[in-house]
């Protein structure tokens, strides 16, 4: 019969909640850490419209139609203005 991995005792129990909470915490500074450089390139950005979209789409998670929305723009003009956006970032990226 296989061997439970399951802890039984309090000590166990312990020792495996502060294991989980200590690769959370790591990966919650990683997270941060790749946020914080995610920011920066996005207010790099000198058009604010840009800069704006950026936003919209990879902090606040909008669907394309729904920036276009937002900006009053045609989603033809969202997706170029995109386009625009992820060249200067790569621009700066060099």
């Amino acid at each position: 019969m296989p061997k439970s991995t399951e802890p039984k005792t309090l000590d166990e129990i312990v020792i495996r909640y502060e294991e989980i909470a200590a690769k959370y915490e790591k990966r919650l500074k990683q997270y941060q850490k790749e946020t914080l450089a995610i920011e920066k390139a996005v207010e790099s950005v000198t058009d604010p419209r840009l800069r704006l979209l950026l936003r919209y789409k990879y902090f606040d998670g909008y669907k394309w139609e729904t920036i276009a929305d937002l900006m009053q723009y045609e989603l033809s003009w969202i997706y170029r203005l995109h386009g625009q956006a992820l060249q200067e970032l790569e621009k700066r990226s060099d």
